[in-house]
């Protein structure tokens, strides 16, 4: 009864990680997109993303899979306890589920889909879908969430919206990158201050990071490296 519930989704800016806590409800965290191939419009790919345990029973290894991203999710994850997830690695594959079995990894994929669903757009042109769907079990080494494509991802906190003065964004997850950024621009008529923010320990004390002034219409480049 006093387990968190957590939850994974995405909007057009980032993705989203919820934690429920039986006391206070709902808090949300964003996370940056390794692909934007999976935010299908139909919006099936809410079947797909997991958190599950990979470990053994003495050594718990949580693995999160969202939008071409294999995660390392810490068990111990609460509102109050935020720290702890870091990026492993970036796959091309759409993994429907996964356990750990007979000290391998196994995945169920859907590589390819003959229905097209909603993908009609301009930029794809006349390529049709294959003739056939092709989904399989892939097994794996369990280190092999840790070893495939550069764990590279973007998102926002805000995309052309009003923001007020003294208004705080959802907390962004940017550790676990060597080269972190952001950038930002003052779609407004008058200068305003910038404040970056960060709860080094996941235990909600902010400590300012950095401060920035920008111009009506001004942009700037904020370099975390």
């Amino acid at each position: 009864e006093t387990d968190p519930v957590w939850a994974t989704g995405w909007d057009h800016k980032s993705l989203l990680l919820g934690v429920r806590d039986a006391e206070e409800g709902w808090r949300f965290y964003r996370l940056p997109k390794a692909s934007h191939s999976y935010d299908g419009a139909h919006g099936w790919n809410t079947e797909w993303p997991r958190i599950r345990d990979i470990g053994t029973e003495g050594q718990p290894d949580y693995l999160m899979t969202m939008h071409g991203m294999f995660w390392k999710f810490p068990a111990t994850f609460t509102a109050g306890n935020s720290a702890g997830i870091r990026p492993r690695s970036a796959y091309l594959k759409v993994i429907g589920d996964f356990t750990r079995w007979n000290d391998q990894l196994v995945f169920g994929c859907d590589d390819s889909a003959q229905k097209e669903f909603l993908n009609k757009r301009k930029a794809k042109g006349n390529i049709e879908g294959p003739e056939q769907s092709n989904s399989n079990l892939w097994f794996t080494s369990v280190s092999t969430p840790g070893e495939l494509g550069p764990a590279t991802a973007s998102g926002a906190v805000w995309a052309g919206e009003k923001v007020n003065a003294n208004e705080y964004s959802e907390p962004f997850l940017f550790t676990g990158w060597a080269h972190r950024g952001s950038w930002v621009k003052n779609e407004g008529a008058t200068p305003v201050t910038v404040t970056y923010e960060v709860d080094k320990k996941g235990d909600n004390h902010w400590s300012t990071l950095k401060s920035i002034e920008l111009a009506a219409g001004g942009s700037a480049h904020v370099d975390f490296s």
